[in-house]
């Protein structure tokens, strides 16, 4: 608070994240009230999980000292970047951060509290509408140009920004990633099946490991990136009531944040986000963000064409399309779930308790779900596959 030039004051805790909106910690909304002003200031803490048996498990730890890491090193030098090459660059979709603590076992942040700002969740049961998605378009665009800049004007800073960016072991598992999303996939193929489009079907069951392994090639590995695109890691700003168009939007949580190829981030959000209405225009929302992209590399100093251009993001899409499909099987579920039925991250400290058994979940509404993946499948197999 001495930031703030405030010493005398309470505190007041308003809530926690609910059920199925935070896995790896806890989300506490407080104020903190001055006693001599009266004024009121809104915060968000976000702190880890501290069992030890749980972090043997799940790589909590590792986690966050990324997400520290990205607020503490990435964002911090973005801005020192952009105050030299061009001021007038807005870098405002990420929360401000007022605290930071790395500390074993009781690593946290202390963020701004966005809602205080008109910012919210979109309902994540209900698929994007095309505004909403051009948005989080837009905001990938600002985000990868950052780092396509600073890799073309300050190799070296930017080499060694990133020398320890790599993907946790856990998600680089090829094993481990067939026992997430076999069953799955077998489920998506048999629904294309039901469909009547045995066509496509076929399709996959003849490219089965490859669409189940989607690893990328390091020459890919372009910018850094936020990887972690579901619905409940994006905040919407709207004006005038108006929840249709979205006027402003802000990323959240860069737990999984790292050095690849930035079309990963696209086909993550756009494929577990939207259904056919929205993925039907898969062409604009890549025109939208090249032109922000290039628009952002250009007045911060950079040539697109030099350095990423529109040929090249096509090409990684037919490339990398199919880590979005894949992704969508559980996170669409993890969107569709009631929250009493949201898996319990503790539960994996029980010894008969495995990680692909804890996403093993089914949402209440399967009809639903069903059509989600089909529209991901469909639209995928039509075009990439």
């Amino acid at each position: 608070m001495e930031e703030l030039g405030e010493t005398n004051y309470r505190i007041e805790v308003d809530g926690k994240s609910e059920v199925g909106d935070n896995y790896m910690g806890e989300v506490i909304f407080f104020r903190i009230i001055s006693l001599d002003s009266k004024h009121e200031y809104s915060f968000v803490m976000k702190t880890a999980k501290k069992s030890e048996e749980l972090r043997k498990k799940v790589p909590i730890e590792e986690a966050y000292t990324r997400e520290l890491f990205m607020y503490s090193k990435i964002f911090q030098y973005f801005r020192e970047f952009i105050q030299e090459v061009n001021p007038e660059f807005e870098f405002d979709f990420v929360p401000k951060v007022y605290s930071l603590d790395s500390s074993p076992q009781q690593e946290t942040l202390i963020f701004e509290n966005l809602r205080t700002n008109g910012f919210k969740l979109h309902d994540r049961k209900k698929p994007w509408n095309l505004d909403h998605s051009l948005e989080a378009m837009k905001s990938y665009g600002k985000f990868h140009a950052l780092s396509l800049a600073v890799r073309d004007q300050k190799p070296d800073i930017y080499k060694n920004l990133t020398k320890d960016l790599k993907v946790f072991e856990v998600f680089d598992n090829d094993k481990l990633m067939r026992s997430f999303y076999e069953k799955p996939l077998r489920n998506a193929i048999q629904l294309l099946k039901n469909a009547n489009r045995n066509d496509l079907a076929i399709k996959y069951e003849e490219n089965f490991d490859s669409v189940l392994s989607t690893p990328t090639e390091e020459e890919d590995k372009l910018v850094i990136c936020h990887s972690d695109c579901w619905n409940n890691n994006f905040m919407f700003k709207y004006q005038d009531g108006d929840e249709e168009t979205p006027s402003k939007l802000v990323l959240l949580d860069f737990q999984l944040s790292t050095l690849d190829t930035p079309v990963k981030d696209l086909v993550f959000n756009i494929y577990t986000t939207c259904d056919k209405s929205v993925l039907d225009h898969l062409d604009l929302l890549l025109v939208t963000y090249y032109e922000t992209l290039s628009t952002s590399i250009r007045s911060l100093g950079s040539n697109p064409d030099e350095i990423f251009t529109f040929e090249q993001l096509n090409q990684l899409w037919k490339k990398y399309s199919k880590f979005g499909a894949l992704i969508s099987l559980i996170l669409v579920k993890l969107e569709l779930i009631d929250k009493a039925d949201a898996p319990d991250l503790t539960k994996l400290t029980e010894d008969d308790v495995k990680c692909e058994d804890w996403y093993n979940i089914k949402p209440k509404d399967l009809e639903e779900y069903n059509r989600r993946v089909l529209d991901v499948y469909i639209h995928h197999g039509e075009r990439f596959l």
